[in-house]
């Protein structure tokens, strides 16, 4: 399939996809009066852009690991940038700068345009050098392209939340881009994704995988330096802010029962499929289940398959295929905003040269990703509390492992029955 062809199918899926999802929303809300959440697929209104002004006003006093926060000391070096930009963020209620101090939510605004037009450039770049067109055409391609991926589900949810998950995708993007043609500049740019959230940091694989030591450690290094340089800044000094960092990270989800809602609303994790049994059949997750040991298992599991896939498979757009895949699964929890993760393969399937076998389904499952399925919800009894689940629920991390199956099969398995008749040809010549 060609270029121009693969952009056209998955921008038409997501724009028809979101058209669809928007329209019943909108007809059950004014037809039907649909209550929350069944008229949206979106987080509580009353918490809308809350992460962006909350983790600002947890850094506002320049000393946030006090307050137990989980962000990455760059992350929350952008977000005190913010905090002296935004009037009253030191001293005001985060919910009172939101809804009464404009520059709150031009700032939010402002964040997000100016990411997706770097990742507009990005994308235009690769256009006019792959497709052989006339400009205007590489114009409208560019443009739908960047305006199907802005409207996607994720990134709706990502504002939607205020989350500083962009600039991550962001950088993710230029390290794949790069990736095989500039090794130093995708490893800075990945080391400083890492640094915005952390999980980024398996895709330092590829290097290992590659053998590419000097932009592995250039990324290492720069990734580490940042990391204490924004940690120093704070109140508290380096040691004691990189100790509460780590401590905080790790325990992130600490302190909620593992059957709690906390972990399953609005996810996209592997929690979400060992819980499913039990929630299809309209029941509650039995609070006797080793949910916590269930999931280490998984991931470990995951982990290793995903890593095993990365080594045999050496098509770059399937191996930051299945890393983004892991790292969206592995988080607990992991929230919609999360599949925001899958734009940097998404691009690269779109956007590489080579024509392959199989490539519809992908970009049909990675535009079913990036939309809303959330047409149904059901009511489930939790620990803490009764609350709706959506089909994206079951639908998406169930994608993600088909996707994953579909590759193991068309592309691994191929490898390995290369590679064991090979090894079966040299031992007979020989002989």
């Amino acid at each position: 399939m060609k270029i121009n062809k693969r952009i056209w199918l998955f921008s038409g899926l997501v724009l028809l996809g979101m058209t669809a999802i928007i329209a019943y929303l909108r007809i059950g809300r004014i037809v039907f009066s649909l209550p929350y959440p069944q008229n949206s697929f979106l987080f509580l209104g009353d918490d809308r852009f809350m992460d962006f002004f909350q983790v600002n006003s947890s850094v506002a006093q320049g000393n946030p690991y006090a307050n137990g926060s989980s962000y990455p000391p760059l992350a929350l070096a952008i977000a005190f940038l913010f905090s002296r930009i935004i009037p009253y963020t030191e001293s005001a209620n985060p919910f009172f700068i939101r809804d009464y101090i404009k520059e709150g939510v031009i700032s939010l605004a402002l964040l997000y345009t100016v990411c997706f037009i770097v990742l507009a450039i990005f994308i235009c770049r690769e256009v006019w050098a792959k497709i052989n067109a006339s400009r205007w055409i590489k114009l409208l391609l560019s443009g739908i392209l960047t305006f199907s991926l802005a409207v996607s589900a994720p990134i709706i949810f990502s504002v939607d939340r205020g989350n500083y998950l962009i600039i991550c995708v962001l950088f993710l993007v230029i390290f794949a881009l790069n990736y095989g043609k500039n090794d130093y500049v995708s490893a800075l740019f990945l080391a400083l994704a890492a640094c915005i959230k952390v999980y980024p940091l398996v895709f330092f694989f590829l290097f290992f995988r590659d053998k590419k030591w000097k932009p592995l450690w250039t990324g290492l290094f720069t990734g580490a330096s940042v990391t204490i340089l924004c940690a120093a800044l704070f109140k508290g000094g380096l040691l004691r802010n990189l100790w509460r960092f780590l401590r905080s990270a790790f325990n992130f989800t600490g302190g909620f029962d593992p059957t709690s809602m906390y972990y399953y609303r609005y996810t996209v994790g592997i929690r979400n499929l060992i819980a499913a049994p039990f929630l299809a059949g309209g029941g509650k997750i039995p609070d006797s289940l080793p949910i916590s040991a269930i999931y280490i298992v998984c991931v470990a599991v995951l982990l290793g398959l995903v890593l095993f896939m990365c080594w045999k498979d050496r098509v770059l757009w399937r191996q930051v295929m299945y890393l983004s895949f892991f790292m969206i699964l592995f988080m607990s929890p992991s929230y919609f905003y999360n599949l925001a993760y899958l734009i940097p393969p998404v691009l690269l399937l779109l956007l590489k040269k080579e024509r392959e076998k199989a490539e519809w389904l992908f970009i049909s499952g990675f535009a079913l990703l990036m939309i809303s399925k959330n047409y149904m919800y059901f009511q489930y009894a939790f620990s803490d509390c009764t609350g709706w689940i959506g089909l994206d629920f079951y639908l998406d991390p169930i994608i993600m492992f088909l996707l994953l199956g579909i590759s193991f099969f068309c592309y691994v398995v191929p490898v390995l029955k290369s590679t064991g008749h090979n090894l079966y040809q040299g031992k007979k010549e020989g002989v």
